[in-house]
């Protein structure tokens, strides 16, 4: 009886220690939809330009696939990949872009989602940016 007592608790032990390390599989932030550049951000400056609504420039995010617009005119297409690094600048954890298969001669971009506005930079000191906002 002793030992099979013991053996309970050792399964039970086991099962809540495999259960407790298992891992979600975290879900990025959904970049689908359109997005209208809004403003840009000197690196080197800090000097903001802000755009006014309807200006046409924009990028399309599909499943995987992205198109930028400006002026409404389609001057660049490819694919994208999304997940999850450390930035090179201050090693804290970000979401980077990778466009078109992570090209190597591509810069290392990131962005964050808050409130329908989409902020992509690039992993630098002086790196400029660009802030969009959702539209339909």
């Amino acid at each position: 009886m002793n030992k099979l007592f013991k053996l309970n608790v050792l399964l039970v032990f086991v099962i809540t220690a495999l259960l407790g390390c298992a891992k979600d599989k975290e879900t990025l932030p959904n970049l689908e939809g359109n997005w209208e550049l809004r403003e840009t951000v000197n690196g080197q400056t800090g000097i903001v330009s802000e755009l006014p609504a309807g200006n046409g420039t924009y990028i399309q995010f599909s499943a995987n696939e992205f198109k930028r617009f400006q002026d409404g005119e389609l001057i660049n297409e490819g694919t994208y990949t999304l997940y999850k690094y450390n930035t090179k600048i201050t090693q804290k954890e970000a979401y980077k872009i990778a466009f078109n298969n992570n090209d190597p001669f591509s810069i290392s971009t990131y962005y964050t989602i808050k409130n329908n506005e989409l902020v992509i930079t690039e992993d630098a000191y002086d790196a400029p940016a660009s802030i969009y906002m959702k539209i339909l």
